[in-house]
């Protein structure tokens, strides 16, 4: 992977490039090609770092609220390796300082991933997003639903099915689906996991772990099954690596946003 964050105030492009490998990862200074669409690219994010500097971004919660976040965001789900060379994972602390956004390509290729990263708002638990506030204004969260399946059909010319792309009807006790409780909330968001893990696995060496799945009470064959039934073309792209490919598809839609 390659970090790339120029600095808010200088011309000069600074980034991080790291090849992984089968066992281990290293990481090595990097500088892009300057060709006119990197340049480009390049001042399209020092513009939308420096509307981020001038910025209040916070979150409108109390002192003790905010005290939680920053216990649970010190648990293991929320710890981060960081980019460096030190192989330990850290706990990730909630600093408002940190506004200005990195882009993170793949493969050394400016076409491989891509996405933005680096605004405290993006690693705070979920449900505390509503809280955030800009310059003391409330804001509200737009998702492009299923975006990568759709992405899949859209490369393909295809028309994606009806209904919810992570419905692979596995019904239970005749239960109408609704993917908003229990049991098929937890069913979706390990539907949604293995969708995407698909998706981008190269090695076609990727499993889901055995809790997640005993407890939706399938095996991961059944399920590789009813995914690839419900989207064939997902079966014909697999260890090829779109996901990389709609990485920074998704990356251009969130730049152009951004910039508007």
């Amino acid at each position: 992977q390659c970090d790339w964050s120029p600095d808010v105030c200088s011309s000069d492009l600074h980034g991080l490039a790291q090849h992984q490998g089968s066992h281990q990862q290293q990481r090595f200074p990097m500088k892009p090609a300057m060709t006119s669409r990197v340049r480009t690219m390049n001042a399209n994010l020092r513009k939308i770092n420096l509307h981020l500097s001038s910025q209040v971004i916070c979150l409108h919660v109390s002192n003790e609220h905010l005290g939680e976040i920053n216990r649970k965001m010190s648990g293991p789900k929320y710890r981060w390796q960081g980019h460096n060379a030190q192989p330990q994972r850290r706990p990730r602390l909630l600093n408002f300082n940190h506004r200005l956004l990195r882009r993170v390509f793949s493969r050394g290729s400016m076409e491989l991933g891509g996405r933005f990263y680096g605004g405290w708002w993006q690693y705070i638990p979920s449900e505390n997003r509503p809280f955030i506030t800009i310059n003391g204004l409330a804001t509200t969260e737009i998702d492009f639903s299923e975006l990568h399946p759709r992405l899949l059909y859209l490369t393909q010319g295809l028309p994606p099915p009806s209904g919810d792309l992570y419905d692979i009807s596995l019904y239970i006790d005749d239960q109408p689906y609704d993917a908003t409780v229990e049991p098929y909330a937890s069913q979706r968001k390990l539907v949604k996991e293995v969708f995407n893990a698909l998706l981008n696995d190269e090695t076609r060496r990727y499993k889901p772990s055995r809790k997640d799945l005993a407890d939706v009470g399938i095996t991961f064959a059944k399920l590789k099954s009813l995914i690839f039934k419900r989207h064939p073309p997902l079966k014909d792209v697999i260890g090829k690596g779109v996901g990389l490919q709609f990485q920074f598809l998704d990356s251009q839609i969130a730049e152009m946003v951004m910039l508007k």
